[in-house]
């Protein structure tokens, strides 16, 4: 296996544009990924309104399911060429492109539809536009093979967690708080334990900020900061039954999007709450569903002593104090640019991964975590370089 440079592409739940990550991995001796640089390409204003409004309702017509999955696939080739650009590289220094796409539905687990019982999962961004644009084989539609094998199809990203903790003997948690907020748990025999989704990250914060002051998000969680979350209203929060569900188990959009952000915010306006408190209030649900994840699932085992933090809430201040708090005995909380990943890329970086164990057959999924019966190499290759001999 040679070492190769590799581009790693995603576009995540908050819809904020493409995420893009240049790598440089080989896996002769000891697997090493160096990040050489990254950039996130913006959505423009009505493709994202687009995205949001067919992610909130669930609904789309075969035109707009068409063209925005090839839109998608121009965002992603132009967040490629761009990252190489000011990487000061050119496409020739390119070995390999592993592009997730951007998720328009999870549905792991077996459903009877049409008297059939079926499951899947569809992300959206054609590669072949990345492959054709710039002749470099693409590998994308990662989680479909998991999942045929009975798998979750994630969380994926323990992979990458194993190749860059799994070597020190120190029971770690790696916790990446995106729209979904999902952890790692590698034991102090450096074997990946568990790995599975806590529940909601950003995304009720998030719709809270959008909904009741007009923003994006909370910023450094200044408003949380300036209320007491209401802990009757919590209590009630953390009936929902994914929270007792035992790993293997992920969750996504269909089960803590819109629909349910609404419903949350709906239920505290009307215990009475003030816009801070409320704001508060779903902060400190998704810390302490993390938190509560980490008690009933991983502190069985053991108890971890750092915990690892990535993904956008790991920006924000009063979430990460109130984890400090919910988590019990106190352990130590890192960022994970601390380890040379940084925090806004380590999704893309994944799929750089994925892709590279992929063009070598190698398996890159762990089914002790996703629930597959079988280790499988997940990824379809498009190679765009052909032959007339």
């Amino acid at each position: 296996m040679k070492e190769l440079i590799v581009i790693g592409l995603n576009s995540g739940t908050s819809l904020d544009g493409v995420d893009a990550a240049i790598c440089l991995i080989n896996f002769t001796g000891k697997p090493k990924i160096n990040f050489l640089n990254g950039l996130v390409l913006p959505y423009e204003t009505i493709f994202k309104k687009k995205l949001q409004a067919v992610l909130t309702t669930n609904t789309i017509n075969l035109k707009d399911l068409c063209l925005i999955n090839a839109q998608l696939g121009d965002y992603f080739l132009e967040a490629t060429l761009n990252v190489i650009k000011e990487t000061n590289l050119t496409i020739n220094d390119i070995n390999l492109i592993g592009s997730h796409g951007q998720t328009f539905w999870h549905s792991p687990n077996p459903i009877l539809y049409l008297n059939r019982p079926t499951c899947g999962s569809l992300q959206l961004g054609d590669p072949s536009i990345i492959a054709q644009k710039t002749k470099i084989p693409v590998v994308c539609d990662f989680r479909v093979q998991d999942i045929c094998a009975q798998g979750q199809g994630a969380p994926l990203v323990a992979y990458l967690d194993k190749i860059l903790f799994g070597n020190d003997n120190i029971a770690t948690g790696i916790l990446n708080i995106g729209g979904i907020a999902n952890i790692t748990f590698i034991n102090s025999s450096n074997n990946v334990e568990l790995a599975f989704d806590t529940g909601p990250g950003n995304m009720i914060i998030d719709h809270a900020a959008k909904l009741l002051f007009d923003l994006d998000f909370d910023q450094d969680g200044v408003i949380a900061s300036k209320a007491t979350y209401d802990q009757k209203s919590l209590n009630s929060l953390m009936q929902h039954n994914y929270f007792s569900k035992y790993p293997p188990k992920t969750t996504g959009r269909e089960e803590f999007g819109y629909t349910y952000a609404n419903s949350v915010i709906n239920f505290l306006e009307h215990q009475s709450l003030d816009k801070e408190t409320i704001m508060a209030t779903v902060t400190a649900f998704t810390a302490y569903s993390i938190a509560q994840a980490y008690e009933n699932f991983i502190k069985p085992h053991e108890n971890i002593e750092r915990l690892i933090v990535a993904g956008g809430g790991a920006y924000n201040k009063t979430l990460i104090a109130q984890l400090q708090n919910f988590i019990t005995p106190k352990t130590t909380i890192k960022m994970h640019d601390e380890y040379n990943i940084p925090v806004k890329y380590k999704e893309a970086i994944l799929f750089a991964l994925l892709a590279y164990t992929r063009y070598y057959n190698l398996a890159n999924n762990i089914p002790k975590v996703t629930g597959a019966i079988n280790p499988v190499s997940m990824g379809k290759i498009i190679n765009p370089n052909c032959s007339f001999n």
